[in-house]
This record gives C-alpha cells, structure tokens and sequence, in this order.
C-alpha cells in the first residue's frame, strides 16, 4: 500500500491513443487495470479506428518505454457514447486487451466508494499542446443522470481534448475510482467521468479486480485513519485460517443469535488451545466482519488500542463522515457506540447487521471495579452485535444490558471430536506426499493414529496443531505421538504465555498456591484429586482456594474434580 502514490507518480501504467501506427494524431489516454488490459473511452477508440469490438487501436507507454502495441477492443465493457440529445449521462466506456508483446507495466489500483463526493482527485492525461503528459487535480462532486459523477477541476486541463479515458486518482484511497469520459462545454472547468462501481456491471475484468476478499476494505482504508487500525491482525487472521476446518457447530450457533437478536453480545467460552482465535479469524476472514485481536504477547489489550481500531474500522468500512478518529474515541464508550448508531442507520436493508469480533478478553488489561472491559459499551445501538472470546473460568468483567446466549465450546463434546478427527485426516490428506515418506508410514493405522491423537490432545487444537508440525519436520516420530514423555518443542512458548496470563501478580499466593501446585502436577503420574493436593500441602482449608483458582468453581470434599498432568488448565 505505502508505494501505490510512488506507482501513480511514475505512471507506468499510462497510455496515449494514436490514430494509427505511425502515430499520426493524438486521440486520448488510457490506463492498465491489469498486466493486459486498459480501460478507456468508448469515443476515444471509436476515433482511433475501433468502430466495434474487435477492431484494434495503437497505443504507446511514455513513461515505461516508447514502444507502440496493437490492442484490440473486447466485447466486454463495450458501452456506446450516448447520443447528443441522449439526457441519460450513460456509457462510452472501452476495454482494451493487449495483444501480443506485454509491456513492462504497473497496474494503477481501483478503488469502490458508495460515496464520491468532496474526495480530492488527480489524473493525467495527453493533450495536443502536451503530448508527453499534463496533470490536473480537483474535486469530485455529485452524481449526474444514471452513472456519470460531475469533477470540478482546479485548472482547464480536463477540457483540453486528450484527458478522454483518464483516471480519477483519489490519492487519499490510493487508487483509481472512475474515467474521464467528457467535459462539460458550458462550465470552464467542469468534466464528467464514469465511476468504478458502474464499470463493473458491464465490464467482468474490473468486476473480478474489484471483487477482492470480505476484507479488502480493510487495505482499502483512508491513509488518514489507516495508522488507528491494527494491520497486523491480517497476517493473524491468515495463520489462524490456515488450514482451518469444520466448527459449523459454533458459526450455526452465532448466526442463530443475530438473526433472532435486535443487538447484543455473543460471548464464547473455551479452555486455551480449544480454538476460539481460529473461529473469529474465519469469521473476519469469511465474512469481512469488524475485529479486534487482543495480543498479550504484542501489548495489543488497552482499552485506547482497542478503541481507536474499532473506530477507524467502523468509519472506514462504513464510509462515515469523519476524516480522522476523534480524539474523544479512546475515553469511553461514547464515540463507538455513535459511530455504531450512524453505520446502523445507513445499512442498505433490514436484515443487514453490524459485526465486531473481539478475540481473547482474557489477554485484555483488568478493568477497575465495574467498569467493562476494554470499554465495551453497556448496551449496542439496534442491529450491532458483539462476538467476543474469553477463556473459560476467568472474570469477564463485563456488566452488559444485551447478553445473548453464550456459546460454550467443550473439549469432549462431540461436535468437537468430530472437528478434530476431520483436522486430523485433512492433514494426513494434504500433506500425504512428505508424510508418506516417513519411517513407520507404512505400518501407520490412521484410524488408531486418530484415536490417539484424539486422546492425547484431549480435544485441544494448539497440542493437535503442534504436535502434527512437529510430525512433519521429523521432530517427532510417528511411532512417538503416543509417548506420554515426549512434548513437541512449540508448546513451551505457548504454555508459558498462558501462565503468564494465569498466575497471579500476588507474590504470596503464587508462593503458597499456585507454584506447589504445579510441582505436585509435575511429579504425578495420573489423575490428581483435588483433596489428595490438599492433603500433600499439609492444609486441608487450602481445598476449596485449589477448587476455586483452577477450576472457576466452588470447592467440595467428595468432589471427582481432578488435576491432571498434562491438563492445560495449569500448563496454560
């Protein structure tokens, strides 16, 4: 994104029109949208002998090389200029497919806005008197007729015959959002140009340039509020999406409270590793939904960090009037819920809803005594919801008017066994090549091999993630992922982040609680009842502080509740 102005500044993507290959008259300009394809004028490439699609026109790059091409006009994006007494503004668009000896080109990037108007614009274009280039800049106004938008130039470069087929460059979206088609002969500096959204309906090149990921709104953002939203969740949402499978369970589950719901909060819980980052980045990825990732480990949990990304997002993907976050944003709750109330209110249907995933309330800093986490506002304006994930047994610390009912994702239920034996088989499938190739495959029972994969994760995705990596990089051998004493080597960062989370900042109680504990855990050799631990610290009163710090429940002599060696509920 950062280099799109220097791409537009060079131009290497900018073609002249000529009236044949001796390059006798100057007709118009054009511009690459792809490696083979320019967008131009209907009227330009009628003039310059395209009189129907199929006919070629002569082009030039004078700012990649002077070499001329033949192009031929597609009959895709074929649209007539309108007739002089046509009153409809419609049409007069061309594409243009190279047809042999590809350039050295640059793509200029197009952009979709629901809303032109006051963006500040750029274009460059040929005119007779300039034959290397001329520049203009101005505003774009409003729509005009069926699909053309009025732009007020600050000079009379747009009249000049020449700029037909230019792009509108919107330096603040980095990228191109119509073509000039034709200037306005009563007014001295006013022009009219097609935009991309209308582009795309007769043109499947730009529809399928334009038809990016649900979060292509995301790297579209303004520049003005793109340094208040966190960038690095993108490369999260890939990992955490890599390879993803099943969890239908939990997105039938979510999508059964937002359609029944006016607005609330969706909490999920789970223990760590069970895949509660995995499911909201699919969410965000899949369906383009706003989020937030609270990264412990990145200091990405405030409430300010929170706040800021939140909004930006709003505003960018809903096109708010604002040109930057306001600086009451990350106070309070306040400017999230209005900016949330504005979007609400412009959404094109009744059924539309307002999604924003916040990922591991856990990893967010305390708030005080009932204030909610990461300002998260009591109440959401109608048809905004809140999807949020919270490791299991820990405060949320969240007081809220709207609460929908929680999703509680269990390590044995069956929808999750079902999901891990088809992660196991998608990896035995995918990666079949390399695996094949490893000593003890030919003896490899993958029925077993998922029974004891199943066993030993006890349903958690992260040991089940790890443990097959460490398969494939030959780390550990097939014939060892029953072995009790071997743990893959990725889990150590894991579990200390997670008892980094766990422990509590209260030396005393970390002395006196959890550490011995943990060592008792360390040296059994199988399931530990709660009161056996008790009875090992010499205290029986210190029962129900165990129940209660490991468990999340109240302790009982008799209870079955057991610790486990390798149970991640202490490891992390």
């Amino acid at each position: 994104m950062a280099g799109v102005a220097n791409i537009f500044e060079q131009r290497a993507w900018l073609a002249r029109i000529w009236s044949n290959e001796k390059r006798a008259s100057l007709i118009g300009t054009a511009f690459a949208i792809d490696k083979r394809h320019l967008l131009t004028c209907h009227h330009v490439v009628h003039e310059a002998g395209a009189t129907a699609p199929g006919g070629r026109v002569y082009l030039d790059f004078p700012l990649a090389n002077k070499t001329g091409i033949w192009c031929t006009a597609l009959a895709d994006g074929w649209c007539p200029t309108p007739a002089k007494d046509d009153p409809q503004s419609a049409g007069d668009l061309a594409l243009l497919k190279i047809d042999d000896g590809l350039p050295d080109l640059t793509p200029l990037p197009l952009r979709l806005r629901k809303s032109y108007a006051g963006l500040a614009f750029s274009s460059y274009g040929f005119t007779k008197q300039y034959p290397e280039g001329d520049a203009a800049h101005g505003q774009i106004s409003l729509m005009v007729g069926l699909e053309w938008l009025r732009i007020e130039a600050a000079s009379e470069a747009l009249l000049q015959p020449g700029f037909s087929g230019a792009p509108v460059f919107v330096e603040e979206l980095e990228g191109a959002v119509g073509v000039v088609v034709t200037r306005n002969t009563a007014n001295g500096r006013a022009s009219y140009a097609v935009p991309m959204n209308v582009i795309s309906r007769s043109n499947s090149v730009v529809r399928n340039i334009l038809d990016q990921s649900p979060l292509a709104w995301v790297d579209t953002a303004p520049r003005s509020l793109r340094a208040e939203i966190i960038t690095s969740a993108r490369s999260l949402i890939d990992d955490r999406t890599r390879d993803f499978v099943g969890r239908q369970f939990v997105f039938d589950a979510i999508d059964k409270e937002l359609e029944n719901a006016a607005a609330g909060y969706v909490i999920i819980k789970g223990e760590p590793g069970i895949g509660k980052s995995a499911i909201m980045a699919s969410l965000a990825d899949r369906r383009g939904y706003l989020h937030h990732f609270n990264v412990f480990s990145d200091n990405i949990r405030s409430p300010d960090a929170f706040l800021a990304n939140a909004c930006a997002q709003v505003i960018s993907k809903y096109e708010l009037p604002y040109g930057t976050v306001p600086a009451s944003a990350t106070k309070n709750s306040n400017m999230l819920f209005t900016l949330l109330e504005e979007a609400s209110q412009q959404l094109e249907n009744l059924q539309s809803k307002i999604v924003l995933l916040v990922d591991a309330l856990d990893e967010a800093n305390e708030p005080e005594q009932g204030v909610n986490r990461l300002y998260l506002p009591r109440r959401l304006p109608d048809r905004c919801f809140v999807v949020a994930t919270i490791r299991s047994n820990v405060k949320e610390h969240l007081l809220l008017d709207q609460r929908l009912a929680p999703i509680e994702i269990s390590e044995n239920s069956a929808q999750n066994e079902a999901d891990i034996r088809t992660y196991i088989a998608a990896f035995l499938d995918r990666n079949h090549a390399d695996i094949s190739k490893l000593p003890g495959y030919d003896k490899l029972d993958q029925t077993a091999f998922a029974d004891t994969l199943w066993a030993k994760s006890e349903g958690n995705f992260m040991y089940l993630h790890v443990v097959l990596d460490a398969v494939l990089k030959k780390q550990i051998a097939l014939s060892d992922v029953a072995n009790p004493d071997i743990l893959p080597s990725g889990l150590t960062g894991y579990y200390e982040r997670h008892w980094q989370l766990m422990h509590s900042p209260d030396r005393a109680k970390r002395r006196g609680l959890q550490e011995p504990v943990i060592c008792f855990l360390a040296l059994a050799k199988k399931a530990v009842p709660a009161e056996v631990i008790s009875e090992w610290m010499n205290d029986s009163r210190q029962f129900e502080r165990v129940a209660k710090h490991f468990f999340g429940i109240p302790g009982k002599k008799g209870s079955a509740q057991s610790l486990r060696r390798d149970d991640r509920s202490c490891h992390g």
